[in-house]
């Protein structure tokens, strides 16, 4: 049975990693054992990984053909997530969807017009300011996304280096 990871943790970006390179290849990457990766990346045991090895892991994800730095995406959304005023409000997230679904309806319109035979370089420029704006838009809903009372969409909790 998968144990289930909350989004937008750290469990679930490794979790991410090791899905494509292996539990045990993974964890050898960084002079590990596969049981302490595991740990990493379960939600249930109070340990962390240290900023090099994640470095080393979504260096090796990309390298493996995978899609975007998993560890450093969540630290990236974690942070503008933690950052930012937290609350549930009806009304705001729904203007923020609005936003977002307009910002990512123009950057998918945008990237596939850079793909096309005889796109120029202003067509991509173009592609890439509208994916970032539109990147923008989603992270704002994050915090809008916590139950009422404060709850945070995934519990930061302080993480080690140490190996075991």
């Amino acid at each position: 049975m998968t144990k289930q990871r909350p989004p937008l943790s750290f469990e679930q970006a490794i979790a991410r990693i090791a899905g494509l390179l292996g539990w045990e290849e993974a964890a050898g990457l960084i002079g590990k054992k596969g049981k302490t990766l595991r740990d990493y990346g379960d939600p249930d045991v109070a340990t962390g990984i240290c900023l090099a090895d994640a470095f080393t892991l979504d260096c090796a994800y990309r390298a493996a053909g995978g899609e975007g730095l998993p560890i450093l995406q969540t630290y990236m959304f974690r942070s503008e997530v933690e950052a930012a005023t937290p609350g549930h409000d009806p009304e705001a997230l729904a203007r923020l969807a609005s936003i977002a679904a307009k910002e990512a309806g123009d950057a998918i319109a945008h990237l596939i017009a850079a793909t096309r035979p005889g796109a120029s370089p202003a067509d991509l420029a173009l592609a890439k300011r509208e994916t970032e704006q539109a990147m923008t838009a989603l992270s704002h809903t994050l915090p809008m996304l916590d139950a009422p009372g404060g709850a945070s969409v995934a519990r930061v909790q302080p993480q080690g280096g140490a190996s075991k």
